[in-house]
């Protein structure tokens, strides 16, 4: 096998993809056979660049590397190819480079690069006989964002299906490959506690958070372009509603379970009132008197000093099956919030207790929260009563967590769906349509805020839970935000 990497050197190859490599090869994962050819503009021969991938396990895996022979086996099958992406002759060398390796008859490209040289790529591995599936057993992996509307997005992936069929297409949405979020699946189905209460006559609303501290960083340029919406809700937050709330698949085949995923993001829609505001909320990080070191977002490198480009987003949405019929779902995100994590907030109907305990202030409803990062939990809050203190009740939590087990060493989300590729295993991986559904829905949301996002737009803190306004969506609704320790 070759796995091809073009971005060899950028910050998603070091970070993530080559530890995850090094990681599989150390579980024996790896072919014996398999080679590593890195692809970068940057001035580089293949010794300096296993120097530099030495140097990425040791900044970015949790145990840099401790077997001296382990980690030499792993650089030797690296190669690295210095080229311009956008011009013909360095594909000509890369041909060269692949027929060195005789057996390599499986190739997986990996094109960690921007969108816009996508197609450019691949028509250029076409042109020297690369790209013809039936020489070998060839399969593309790509990042998002997949294109920045409906429109664009269309237009690329039939650039790309001219050269590589949609059942060749690797689109990783890594948070797809976090263990919780692989949990849900069988946290729904295995447990038949479960199941016949998720639905509209037990459940009340669901609530999807995606925190980010950090804020826009070396992406300034990249994320004027896009925002919170398109750069989060259309991928994350949108594959974490359809896993939570889709039907039973017939199995768990990847094509069984991305109909089901369908099937909830082409039956999302927002409340049908005149006005989008009343169910969105969109913010910008703005300077802290409180910290005063931390840029706003309006001063961030290669942003404009005018962008109203949003950095948060909250969203009330429902989605029309018989299932969820009227359950609200309220989605949020945002860079420079007060703390990173991510969890999905089950909360049930009450309908039991008023036969016994009334309106009994410490009597709370039951509330499932799934844990996504940093902590892999789940916890369910019950009603007890405070022993020996007679009718005084309080929330207690159920909890299971990884960090509980000590010797657990679970895969990081890319070993785990690079694994998951090799073995041609799917449904982890978005089909086209579900990008398509989740960009009609996107691309709705933002045509109807475009002509007033200058009075929207609310100006929010760095490091704070975001605008008021947000907590103000929920408020209106007798609801409000579940934190991260609530």
């Amino acid at each position: 096998m070759i796995f091809v990497i073009f971005g060899g050197t950028g910050d998603l190859s070091y970070r993530k993809l080559l530890p995850a490599l090094y990681r599989m090869a150390g579980r024996d994962v790896l072919d014996q056979d398999f080679r590593l050819i890195a692809i970068s503009n940057d001035p580089h021969d293949s010794q300096s660049y296993r120097k530099k991938v030495q140097s990425a396990l040791s900044d970015y895996l949790e145990s840099p590397p401790a077997e001296p022979e382990a980690l030499e086996r792993f650089l030797e099958k690296a190669e690295y190819l210095q080229m311009e992406l956008d011009q013909p002759e360095g594909y000509r060398l890369l041909k060269d480079l692949v027929a060195s390796c005789p057996k390599g008859d499986r190739i997986f490209y990996y094109f960690a690069v921007t969108p816009e040289l996508f197609p450019v790529i691949a028509e250029h591995l076409d042109e020297v006989d690369l790209c013809d599936h039936q020489k070998r057993k060839l399969s593309l992996l790509i990042e998002k964002p997949f294109g920045r509307d409906l429109k664009s997005a269309m237009a690329l992936n039939r650039k790309l299906n001219t050269r590589f069929p949609e059942e060749t297409i690797f689109r990783i949405d890594h948070y797809l490959g976090k263990p919780m979020a692989r949990n849900i699946l069988t946290l729904r189905f295995a447990n038949d506690i479960l199941e016949p209460l998720w639905n509209n006559r037990h459940i009340e609303s669901i609530q999807i958070t995606v925190s980010e501290s950090a804020g826009v960083a070396h992406r300034g340029r990249f994320y004027d372009r896009f925002g919170a919406l398109r750069d989060m809700v259309q991928s994350h937050l949108l594959q974490l509603t359809a896993i939570t709330m889709m039907e039973p698949p017939e199995s768990l085949g990847s094509d069984h379970v991305r109909d089901q995923k369908v099937q909830v993001l082409e039956r999302l829609s927002l409340p049908q009132e005149r006005d989008i505001w009343d169910n969105v909320v969109l913010g910008q990080y703005d300077a802290n008197p409180d910290h005063p070191e931390v840029a706003a977002y309006q001063e961030e490198e290669d942003v404009a000093e005018d962008s109203l480009t949003e950095t948060y987003a909250a969203l009330r949405l429902f989605v029309h099956n018989d299932r969820w019929e009227g359950v609200p779902v309220y989605l949020r995100t945002g860079k420079r919030l007060a703390r990173k994590y991510a969890q999905i907030v089950v909360t049930f109907r009450d309908t039991v207790r008023h036969r016994l305990f009334g309106d009994h202030p410490a009597v709370h409803a039951n509330v499932l929260v799934i844990s996504i990062q940093p902590d892999e939990a789940v916890s369910f809050r019950m009603n007890m009563e405070n022993f020996g203190l007679g009718e005084i009740y309080s929330a207690t939590r159920m909890s299971s967590c990884t960090e509980c087990l000590p010797d657990l060493n679970t895969p990081e989300a890319y070993e785990t769906l690079l694994g998951e590729a090799f073995r041609g295993e799917r449904s982890s991986f978005t089909r086209w349509d579900e990008v398509e559904h989740a960009w009609r829905f996107v691309d709705q949301i933002t045509r109807q805020c475009e002509g007033k996002r200058r009075e929207h737009l609310k100006r929010y803190p760095v490091w704070t839970d975001g605008p008021k306004e947000a907590d103000e969506l929920l408020a209106r609704h007798d609801s409000s935000w579940v934190g991260k320790d609530d």
